[in-house]
C-alpha cells in the first residue's frame, strides 16, 4: 500500500512539472510574438512617415521647379513682382496674389530703390495629383515668391519659398484635420533679374 501511495505521489509529481514547463514554455513563445508584433507595428510606422515626409518633399521640390520654368507661367515672361502672374503646375494652375499677412517673410530682403514698400510679395498655392502605381496621392504646394534688394550688394533678389504637402484638400490647401499631414520647405534664392 505504501508503495502504491509513493508511486501515485511520484506521477503527480511529474505531471505538476510537464504542467509548469508547458506553461513557461507557452509565456516565453507569447512574449517573442508580442515583442515581433510590436516591433512590425513601429516599422510600419516610421515607413509611414517616410513616405509622407517623401511626398511633402516632392511636392516642395515639385513647386521649385515649376516656379524657375518661364514656360510654365501664362504670362510668358516668368513671374512679374509687380503683378504676379498664373502658374501652371502639373494637373493644377495658380494665379499669384499678395497675402494679406506674409506666413514667412524673408528678413534678408530690404526696401526696394523708392524706398516705398519693404517687399513684393506674392503667394499662391497649387494641387498637384502625385500618381504611384494607380495609387493617386493628393498632395499641393504652396509657393511664396519674394523680390527686393539684398542688403550686402543693393542687388536685385528673388527668393521662391516652397512648401509641399502630401495630404491637401480640394481646395487646393493642406489636410489640417489629420495628424499624418506632413510639411516639407525648399527655398531658392536668386541675387540678381530672373
Amino acid at each position: 500500500m505504501m508503495q502504491k501511495l509513493l508511486q501515485r505521489a511520484t506521477k503527480n509529481g511529474e505531471r505538476g512539472y510537464t504542467l509548469m514547463f508547458a506553461v513557461i514554455t507557452a509565456t516565453l513563445v507569447l512574449g517573442v510574438a508580442v515583442f515581433i508584433v510590436g516591433i512590425t507595428a513601429k516599422q510600419y510606422e516610421l515607413s509611414v512617415q517616410a513616405r509622407n515626409s517623401v511626398y511633402s518633399f516632392f511636392a516642395a521640390d515639385s513647386g521649385i521647379e515649376c516656379a524657375i520654368n518661364p514656360a510654365n507661367w501664362t504670362n510668358s515672361g516668368g513671374f512679374a513682382s509687380t503683378t504676379g502672374g498664373t502658374l501652371r503646375c502639373g494637373p493644377g494652375t495658380v494665379t499669384f496674389t499678395a497675402p494679406s499677412s506674409p506666413s514667412w517673410p524673408p528678413t534678408t530682403v530690404l526696401i526696394d530703390g523708392s524706398g516705398a514698400n519693404v517687399r513684393r510679395q506674392q503667394q499662391g498655392t497649387v494641387y498637384l495629383g502625385l500618381n504611384s502605381g494607380g495609387l493617386t496621392t493628393k498632395t499641393c504646394v504652396q509657393v511664396t515668391l519674394t523680390t527686393g534688394l539684398d542688403p550686402a550688394n543693393n542687388q536685385p533678389i528673388t527668393i521662391i519659398d516652397s512648401r509641399g504637402y502630401n495630404l491637401c484638400t480640394t481646395a487646393p490647401a493642406p489636410d489640417s484635420t489629420s495628424n499624418s499631414t506632413v510639411e516639407r520647405a525648399l527655398r531658392l534664392i536668386q541675387t540678381g533679374v530672373w
